[in-house]
């Protein structure tokens, strides 16, 4: 607009015009991000109400469970053992560790 009305448009109200229009890029960016936050916290509160409201919560596996008699001087060692171990994480699910074998002698880190 500057450029077509060359002569007639005073120069101070050129250069406003090209500040607001410099500032429109910025804002346009600045609404774009907004507006992409808001639909993610939209989408993670989507997913909250599915999980309340959709999901039959589990039952109770403690009938399910086994469990040793441990002796009273337990732990008389500082290590753990676990020798051919199969674990699935419920009933009705396939197993998830096939036959695993591992010690973790005293003082040892462990990482899962």
């Amino acid at each position: 607009m500057v450029v077509l009305t060359r002569g007639d448009t005073p120069s101070a109200l050129g250069a406003l015009a090209l500040t607001y229009i410099a500032q429109v890029g910025s804002m346009l960016q600045y609404a774009v991000r907004t507006i992409s936050e808001v639909e993610a916290r939209f989408t993670s509160v989507e997913r909250l109400t599915y999980y309340l409201d959709a999901l039959e919560p589990e039952e109770k596996e403690e009938e399910n469970m086994q469990f040793v008699d441990v002796p009273e001087n337990w732990p008389s060692e500082g290590r753990v053992e676990f020798n051919n171990v199969h674990i699935r994480y419920r009933q009705d699910t396939p197993l998830v560790l096939h036959d695993v074998s591992f010690s973790i002698k005293r003082n040892e880190k462990v990482g899962v």
